[in-house]
């Protein structure tokens, strides 16, 4: 991982920052891609607006690494294992003595022969 970026310089970065803007003003409007290069294509299309507007805001010194995104926490985390025994694996190894079952298999044994 580059902890120590190379930074660009300012004229580089002056060149940039308006052809982003633009970028990120087609992509809000919608306008047709097919007449667009292939690369910048790719990035109008694959980038979203939150990648933009951190480079833009940032005036090319931040960016993402790659999309952003947002990890949800559901209310029930329900485990996908369950132990049917009163032990529970210790440090030892000896988990070979627990019955492990994953939760079809405990839907399965409590619906009954149905399945």
């Amino acid at each position: 991982m580059n902890l120590h970026p190379k930074e660009r310089p300012l004229w580089q970065r002056a060149i940039a920052l308006p052809v982003l803007t633009m970028l990120l003003i087609y992509k809000v409007l919608h306008l047709p891609r097919f007449i667009l290069p292939r690369d910048i294509k790719a990035i109008v299309t694959n980038w979203d607006v939150r990648v933009f507007w951190v480079l833009i805001s940032s005036g090319l010194t931040r960016a993402y690494i790659d999309q952003p995104c947002e990890f949800t926490v559901l209310d029930n985390c329900e485990p996908k294992v369950f132990f049917f025994n009163d032990s529970a694996p210790t440090e030892k190894g000896d988990a070979d003595r627990l019955t492990i079952a994953s939760a079809p298999d405990r839907i399965k044994s409590s619906i009954g022969s149905t399945w």
